[in-house]
């Protein structure tokens, strides 16, 4: 004869079988989109590590930025301009 205590365990394994058996079922397909999560996240950080620091400096010099030297191989520009343009420049210095 089975006690009232051996029955309710009986009972309890038997309505958690199901359940046990679908999640067993479904931890590798669980598995793989955890591991694809975790390469898209990784990837979205590596992407902001390098795009960050390309968008946060500017390109182009802007007006509180000094230039140094200037270079033309036209030899059809006036002498002059360049007076002038060195003129601007040491302004600025």
């Amino acid at each position: 004869m089975m006690t009232d205590q051996e029955f309710e365990n009986l009972w309890q394994r038997a309505e958690a079988s199901p359940h046990a058996d679908g999640l067993m079922e479904e931890y590798p397909s669980w598995q793989r989109n955890r591991r694809n999560r975790l390469w898209v996240t990784a990837s979205l950080v590596v992407a902001t590590a390098v795009a960050l620091p390309l968008l946060t400096h500017p390109r182009f010099p802007s007006s509180d930025d000094a230039y140094i030297a200037a270079y033309c191989n036209r030899s059809d520009i006036a002498d002059q301009y360049w007076v002038n343009m060195a003129d601007e420049l040491l302004r600025d210095v």
